[in-house]
């Protein structure tokens, strides 16, 4: 992975050097064996990117700390851009809540977000892509914020989740961050 992602990096940048190039997020949240063995696989690969990302899915009490904890690590490892989550979600299938504060179906997918997402954005992240519908089965089928049928057919019944709201609320309140500009442009 260290090698595809610096000839990626290379390749990216020398074709567009505005372009940002973001490493994988990371997915075992409280684990960097694979960010540690990735980075010390190549030495010049933190100059190479320029976004970290995460998925975090884990308690509410653990959210901000856990992005804290990883923007720290980005930033001693040399890569110093934003940190993105570009996974994050909570069930709203109560039988994959696995919060205990936050059960109860939609209204607690809904809870756990809106008590999340100003710790996590205090924390450091400066984006968060959430799952914008329900897909699939099993434990992130129902992390959406719309809910569809699937697979979608050609004209959808599309109904917003409560936590569609708390999403539409944090996104005119949240404080945006400027995204910098890359280096040589």
């Amino acid at each position: 992975y260290a090698r595809t992602l610096a000839a990626a990096a290379d390749g990216i940048h020398g074709a567009n050097p505005q372009a940002r190039v973001a490493i994988g997020g990371v997915a075992r949240i409280s684990d960097t064996k694979f960010t540690d063995a990735v980075l010390a696989a190549d030495p010049s690969l933190p100059a190479k990117i320029d976004i970290s990302t995460i998925h975090l899915r884990t308690s509410a009490r653990a959210t901000a700390m856990l992005v804290d904890r990883w923007r720290r690590y980005f930033t001693s490892h040399g890569i110093d851009g934003p940190l993105w989550l570009t996974e994050f979600g909570y069930p709203a299938d109560t039988a994959f809540q696995f919060d205990s504060k936050f059960r109860g179906g939609e209204s607690a997918q809904a809870a756990f977000l809106e008590a999340t997402m100003p710790g996590i954005v205090g924390a450091g992240a400066e984006m968060m892509f959430i799952t914008q519908r329900d897909w699939g089965s099993g434990t992130f089928a129902s992390e959406g914020i719309l809910s569809t049928t699937d697979p979608l057919p050609a004209n959808p019944t599309v109904r917003r989740k409560p936590a569609f709201e708390v999403i539409k609320r944090a996104a005119k309140s949240l404080v945006p961050v400027a995204l910098p500009t890359p280096p040589g442009t």
